[in-house]
């Protein structure tokens, strides 16, 4: 993505330049240059991560190269050198241009914000999905899209918010290029009649009607929805007794603890005081290594233990474990609990790569602080290599467990039995979502960068703890690296001793 802006800013500037030579150019190309001239041409290289952190600014950079750049061709004039110049560039790179799934996926980033943060459709076309960073606002053609989208979802409340925007955001720009009012009011009213916006639904289409007054779709909608209102009116109408329609305007039901683990990701802690007041902080100086610099330790949770392991690594070595891990980031795989193969999952949106211990001395370093730490053997024989995470827009990680649920898994394959212990390690701070949510536990940990959240997978007697359980929320903006150690049972076996009953 950082390419594709550095390359919008070079056909920005001939753009530019195209313009102060020319009398008369179409008003599609003064805004095009316009917009890049005031959100993309500042954006300076050290900011490239901060703009494209914006999930809106990354949805109109890849729509404006799909939409705008690709067609840019068709609208210069030849004649003119400079016009022949940027005609030329645009050919040159049309090839790697993002696609309309690019286009899509970063539109259903934004929508999946949307959706488990509860922002309306009208902050977000406002610019202002963030408190601390403003985008761009969105044009009826950007909201028409998202609205499309949700409508193919059937997400019709959602739809609803979109259209509403693309229909107040029609300008006499965009019925030139295009969108005609019709486009934007048969799915607005569409989305209103699914919601049980009736009356709405009627006003629309009476505007429909007073544009054409022959449009017989509309003309038998207008009869429908005012038999609906008339219905409705009735004083022994009971609006239990109207399912003829109950299917169709009801929002879709999500599943339990989807609903849960998006509550927590919006901050929404139903953690008793009475736990709350116990949990504390303390200086943990019980090894050789800690004598002269305690471990600064927070207890986040009791049940199960969740410690906030803080100052755990030094900038400089997050540094260099970003950029080691960088050139190797793939798409991030799960174990599939049935058949304990790796796989691909859209509950799991980032991108991972691995560090083998060997491999600089930030790595050892980091892993003779856990061991001074935890108390637990952190050796390669022990432990898995460092996994580095990145979690682009709206990364997420829905909820799960770390440690196998059976000996079929690939993690049971590396030899070492089970996940023990995680070490989860935040590696930057993040301007909006992103946080860690335990659901059984009712915690909430935000980002902080140098911080590692650390708990025990498995209880004394190598059985499950279900109540591990947790989930990675979607980053609303900004950029989120984390990296992961997980602590096999091997080599454990004296330094985290069976209890007294099989239930410790």
């Amino acid at each position: 993505m950082k390419d594709f802006v550095q390359l919008e800013q070079t056909f920005g500037s001939y753009l530019e330049e195209y313009l102060h030579h020319t009398a008369s150019a179409p008003s599609e190309l003064k805004r095009l240059a316009s917009d890049v001239n005031q959100h993309v041409k500042p954006v300076k290289d050290v900011d490239f991560e901060g703009f494209l952190g914006h999930p809106v600014n990354s949805y109109l950079l890849v729509w404006r190269f799909w939409e705008e750049w690709r067609n840019i061709v068709n609208k210069l004039d030849e004649t003119n050198p400079i016009g022949q110049e940027l005609r030329e560039l645009v050919k040159e790179h049309n090839s790697s241009f993002p696609s309309l799934e690019d286009l899509k996926g970063c539109a259903l980033a934004i929508l999946r914000i949307q959706d488990v943060y509860h922002i309306s459709a009208e902050k977000i076309a406002n610019g202002t999905l963030s408190d601390k960073t403003l985008s761009p606002e969105l044009g009826s053609a950007h909201c028409l899209q998202l609205g499309h989208i949700n409508h193919y979802l059937e997400n019709y409340e959602e739809a609803y918010g979109w259209f509403t925007e693309a229909w107040k955001r029609l300008s006499p720009l965009d019925k030139s290029s295009g969108i005609k009012n019709k486009d934007v009011l048969e799915y607005l009213i569409w989305a209103e009649y699914k919601t049980g916006r009736i009356e709405s639904a009627l006003n629309h289409t009476n505007l429909m009607l007073k544009e054409d007054p022959n449009d017989e779709e509309a003309k038998q909608s207008k009869v429908y929805y005012e038999s609906r209102i008339n219905v409705m009116q009735e004083p022994e109408y009971d609006l239990e007794d109207e399912d003829e329609d109950e299917e169709e305007t009801e929002h879709k039901p999500k599943l339990k603890f989807i609903s849960h683990y998006e509550r927590l990701c919006r901050g929404e802690s139903n953690k008793s005081q009475a736990e709350l007041s116990k949990l504390t902080c303390y200086y943990h100086n019980k090894h050789p290594l800690l004598v002269i610099k305690p471990a600064k330790i927070e207890i986040a949770s009791l049940k199960p233990n969740i410690y906030l392991l803080h100052d755990i690594i030094r900038d400089a070595d997050i540094e260099f474990i970003k950029n080691l891990a960088a050139p190797r980031l793939q798409r991030a795989t799960v174990t599939n609990p049935d058949t304990g193969n790796l796989e691909f999952a859209d509950y799991r949106i980032s991108k991972s790569g691995w560090i083998e211990d060997k491999e600089g001395e930030a790595i050892k370093r980091l892993n003779l602080n856990l061991e001074a730490i935890t108390g637990l053997a952190t050796a390669k024989a022990y432990s898995e290599a460092l996994q580095v995470v990145n979690y682009g827009i709206a990364g997420q990680y829905e909820p799960h467990v770390d440690h196998a649920l059976t000996n079929k898994s690939a993690i049971f394959k590396m030899g070492m039995r089970n996940r023990i212990a995680t070490v989860l390690i935040y590696m930057t701070d993040v301007e909006a979502g992103g946080s860690t949510v335990f659901l059984d536990a009712e915690t909430i940990v935000e980002p902080q960068k140098g911080t590692a959240a650390f708990w025990f997978n498995l209880l004394k007697s190598g059985e499950s703890d279900g109540t591990t359980r947790h989930a990675g929320c979607p980053v609303i903006v900004g950029t989120k690296w984390v990296s992961n150690k997980w602590i096999h049972e091997d080599g454990q076996e004296f330094r985290r001793p069976c209890g007294l009953s099989p239930d410790e």
